[in-house]
């Protein structure tokens, strides 16, 4: 049984390498994107699959930490100020590097609210072992496993807003073994940058970047390219480390928002 639990909740249950069911919680609850531990689709695809719940071997749920859902794009002024605090004291070198990721699995791992997936699995009546898997090693082995050409010697990159403290990284797999040659920290994100223009435009974090994908070829190149000059420094890759880019904008989650508003107040006008 694999779980992912933070938007788009979605159960999929998969026997000898086949997969039996796979819903999004979404389609049951009839809430889009719905987040959180997706119940109602694990009993779904036990019923299609027509699989007693006790005897399913491994259950596998997606990322060390508590994942991110729509709601924690806004969240209350006390944690922000702790973040800006904390984005301040700390050197941009440091926030810049991979070094603090391992730390941070580690933190994030103990607040993964294991003992209540237990719970509600047990209360289900699966009572397998949980492993969880970090986030982008999950994309890596999606895209490896299943490639259409083979699984030898596949360069993997994966890259989105954040996923266990990690935005993006590069790896290798041969055979079913992946291996990782850089690791990007989410300080680095050019998909929270993104995400964060979206909701400066009004729009929905974490849904509506589509929204602004296919609006953005509508402007005149002359009005985009006086966007792009204001930020087109932001980010770099790392000139000593080349598989990896960097964020050079000294803006960071919440912050990107005051940015924008000071930057781009007036730029609807042009």
């Amino acid at each position: 049984l694999g779980i992912h639990d933070g938007h788009t909740a979605t159960a999929a249950l998969a026997k000898n390498g086949t997969i039996l069911a796979c819903i999004s919680e979404e389609r049951m609850v009839r809430s889009k994107e719905w987040g959180g531990f997706p119940v109602e689709s694990i009993k779904r695809c036990l019923e299609i699959s027509n699989i007693n719940p006790s005897d399913i071997d491994y259950v596998g749920m997606v990322g060390l930490g508590e994942p991110t859902i729509h709601n924690s794009y806004n969240m209350p002024s006390f944690y922000k100020k702790i973040f800006y605090i904390f984005t301040f004291i700390l050197p941009k070198s440091f926030l810049r590097s991979s070094k603090w990721v391992p730390f941070a699995h580690k933190l994030l791992s103990r607040n993964r609210k294991k003992s209540e997936h237990r719970k509600i699995l047990s209360e289900l009546g699966i009572k397998s072992k949980i492993k969880y898997y970090e986030h982008h090693f999950l994309h890596a082995a999606t895209a490896h496993l299943q490639c259409p050409w083979g699984k030898d010697n596949n360069l993997i990159l994966t890259n989105d807003g954040s996923g266990d403290a990690t935005a993006a990284t590069v790896n290798v797999g041969k055979g079913n073994n992946i291996q990782r040659l850089e690791t990007i920290s989410n300080y680095n994100s050019i998909g929270e940058f993104y995400t964060r223009i979206t909701q400066y435009l009004g729009m929905k974090p974490m849904s509506h970047e589509f929204k602004v994908m296919g609006l953005a070829p509508y402007a005149k190149e002359e009005y985009g390219l006086k966007t792009y000059n204001i930020i087109k420094d932001w980010f770099k890759l790392n000139p000593k480390h080349p598989l990896s880019f960097e964020n050079h904008s000294g803006f960071w989650r919440w912050r990107y928002l005051a940015a924008f508003y000071k930057l781009f107040e007036t730029k609807h006008r042009f």
